[in-house]
C-alpha cells in the first residue's frame, strides 16, 4: 500500500514538472520573440512564437504578439486568426480587440472592425486609439454623426491627438460646417506643423469656400511637405 502511494505520488510530481518545465520554455520563447519583434528580425521572432505555442498552446499573450507580427507583415486573417485565438483565452483584453478590428479593416470587412472596436471601447471607457479607429470606420461608411461623437470622445480623452481634430475637421466639411471645419484644421496644424494632411484638408476647405488664394497656398505646403495629391489639386485649381 505505501509503495502504491508513493509511486502515485512520484507519478503526479513528474506531471508537475514536466507541465512547469513546459510553460517555463513557452515564457522563454514568447521572450525571445518579442526581443527579435524588437530587432525588426520577423523570421526568427516567428519561429519563436510558434515554438512557443507547440511548448504551451494556453499561453494567450503568444498568439497576440504573434497577431502582431503576422499584421506587420500585412497577413491580415492569420492576425486575426491568432486574435481571435487570443480572445478565446482572454476574452476581457481590450487591446485585442482594437487590434483585431484594425486587421479587419485592412481586409476591408468594416462591420466586423466596428463590432471589435465597440467591443473594446465597452471594456475600457477610456480608451481613446480604439474610439478613434471606430470614428475613421464610420467616416468610411458615411455614418457622420456616430463618426463626429466618437471624433469628439477622442478629443476629450486626448485634446492633444491632432489626428482627431484633422478626421473631425474631415467630417465636419462632408457636412457642409465649413467655418468648424477650417478651425479643426487650424487646432490640428497647431498641434502639428507640419501636418501634410491637414494643410491638404484645409486646401480644400478654403476652395469650398471660394477662397482660392488661400487654398493654393496650403495645398504648395501640404506638397512641401510630401502630399504628391496636393499637386494633383495644384495643376486642376491653381494655374
Amino acid at each position: 500500500m505505501k509503495k502504491n502511494a508513493l509511486l502515485v505520488l512520484f507519478f503526479f510530481a513528474l506531471h508537475f514538472l514536466q507541465a512547469l518545465y513546459g510553460q517555463e520554455v513557452a515564457v522563454d520563447f514568447l521572450a525571445e520573440g518579442k526581443k527579435y519583434l524588437d530587432q525588426g528580425e520577423s523570421k526568427l521572432a516567428m519561429q519563436a512564437f510558434n515554438k512557443a505555442i507547440a511548448q504551451n498552446p494556453k499561453n494567450h499573450m503568444v498568439y497576440y504578439f504573434r497577431g502582431f507580427l503576422k499584421s506587420t507583415l500585412k497577413d491580415y486573417r492569420g492576425a486575426i486568426s491568432d486574435y481571435s485565438k487570443t480572445l478565446l483565452l482572454d476574452s476581457s483584453a481590450a487591446d485585442v480587440y482594437n487590434n483585431r478590428g484594425i486587421a479587419r479593416e485592412n481586409i476591408k470587412d468594416i462591420s466586423g472592425a466596428l463590432a471589435d472596436y465597440s467591443k473594446a471601447v465597452k471594456l475600457k471607457s477610456d480608451f481613446s486609439e480604439a474610439y478613434y479607429n471606430r470614428g475613421i470606420a464610420e467616416l468610411k461608411q458615411q455614418m457622420l454623426k456616430e463618426s463626429l461623437e466618437d471624433f469628439d470622445k477622442v478629443i476629450k480623452l486626448k485634446p492633444s491627438f491632432a489626428a482627431a481634430y484633422n478626421n473631425r475637421g474631415i467630417n465636419k466639411g462632408m457636412q457642409g460646417l465649413l467655418i468648424e471645419a477650417m478651425l479643426d484644421f487650424n487646432k490640428a496644424l497647431s498641434l502639428k506643423a507640419d501636418y501634410a494632411d491637414a494643410y491638404l484638408n484645409r486646401g480644400n476647405v478654403r476652395m469650398k469656400m471660394n477662397l482660392k488664394e488661400d487654398a493654393c497656398m496650403d495645398w504648395s505646403k501640404a506638397g512641401e511637405l510630401g502630399s504628391e495629391k496636393a499637386y494633383e489639386f495644384i495643376a486642376a485649381n491653381c494655374n
